[in-house]
């Protein structure tokens, strides 16, 4: 075949008048693709929302885990406060009694009147004003001071209570 056949058989051969114009063919093409970028552009978008929300998820479940644990300490915690709140109640009305019990020996002695017989119990004991001033200032030092170091423990301002309930429960 000659240079002269070719060029006659591709000047017979039909060509579109508008070569801007495209086929079926490639229309359809060119809208798959683009709903394939738009459905690769939405599961981005919806992968992304995903993770967050998984992080979103252990974060609370995280949380979730430190506030169990800060729930059973301040449980163990309470029990404590129970214990050492009427322990202390307890101390304290004895260290008061046994004051009041001096101060009230300081002036009188106790003495049981039956018919037949008196008894002295408590004999009268002699003491200066001065060791009396003393003797109480000391007790309601002590006393206040015990109180408020239990009650510092015992209910914290800052949330030192639960690490001091974890060392009890070691």
């Amino acid at each position: 075949m000659s240079i002269a056949d070719i060029v006659s058989i591709i000047a017979s051969a039909k060509l579109p008048k508008d070569l801007s114009d495209s086929t079926e063919e490639e229309s359809v093409y060119s809208e798959t693709a683009e709903e394939v970028q738009q459905d690769h552009k939405g599961k981005e978008a919806f992968d992304a929302l995903k993770e967050t929300a998984t992080q979103q998820v252990q974060e609370l479940k995280h949380n979730n885990a430190t506030l169990l644990i800060q729930n059973e300490n301040l449980k163990k915690l309470s029990e404590h406060r129970r214990f050492y709140s009427w322990a202390v109640l307890a101390f304290v009305a004895i260290v008061f009694f046994f004051t009041l019990t001096i101060v009230i020996l300081s002036g009188n002695s106790i003495i049981l009147n039956l018919p037949n017989k008196e008894f002295l119990i408590l004999p009268r004991i002699l003491l200066s004003e001065e060791v009396l001033l003393m003797l109480l200032g000391t007790n309601m030092v002590q006393v206040v001071g015990i109180l408020w170091l239990v009650v510092k423990w015992l209910y914290p301002s800052n949330g030192k209570g639960t690490e001091n309930a974890e060392n009890i429960e070691q």
